[in-house]
């Protein structure tokens, strides 16, 4: 049976917005802080010499502060653009029975599928960035024992993603002949 795709789309790329911003902002406190001090970059390798730090304690104490600082800008670099490769590989694909999720991990792609007839509760979130920019969080509650809930995050055009999901996990349930049975909760 072939499977037809109706939605697919990837998040918004200004969901981690506020990190890159940050990481912008420590990058260059780091680096004036850099040049306050006289520090070259990468100066620090082959002349910081642990066993001679008693004898010329001010300079290596001073070489050991430059790759410090040289290893947290690497640092910050490298997670803000393992963040943004994130973003650009993860895709949300609404077929016409199940939603599948491809995400970035550190050891390769994982693909999560959940069947359009287990969503059970639809519920959208929406940042003040995310009014901005129009994008926000969709958090679905299941019946499926492995992953009871579900959130997708940067939605672009949320609440048209949210309506068409519904639409087609009540034509699913339809489909299936699946129905929610619920029980009355005893007053405490």
């Amino acid at each position: 049976m072939q499977h037809k795709i109706l939605w697919s789309d990837r998040p918004s790329l200004f969901i981690y917005a506020g990190t890159y911003l940050v990481s912008a902002i420590v990058l260059y406190v780091l680096h004036w802080f850099r040049l306050y001090m006289g520090l070259q970059p990468f100066q620090w390798m082959g002349n910081l010499h642990i066993q001679y730090i008693m004898m010329d304690w001010q300079q290596q104490a001073h070489l050991l502060m430059g790759a410090l600082v040289d290893a947290m800008m690497i640092l910050i670099i490298v997670s803000a653009a393992f963040k943004l490769l994130e973003t650009m590989v993860k895709r949300y694909i609404v077929m016409d029975d199940q939603l599948i999720t491809r995400s970035l991990t550190a050891f390769g792609i994982r693909e999560e599928r959940l069947e359009l007839y287990r969503i059970v509760d639809f519920e959208f979130q929406e940042s003040f960035l995310g009014m901005i920019f129009r994008f926000g969080s969709v958090m679905l509650r299941t019946n499926d024992q492995a992953r009871p809930r579900v959130i997708l995050t940067g939605i672009r055009r949320g609440h048209d993603f949210l309506d068409m999901l519904r639409q087609e996990t009540e034509r699913c349930r339809k489909q299936k002949g699946v129905r929610e049975i619920t029980m009355p909760v005893a007053p405490q």
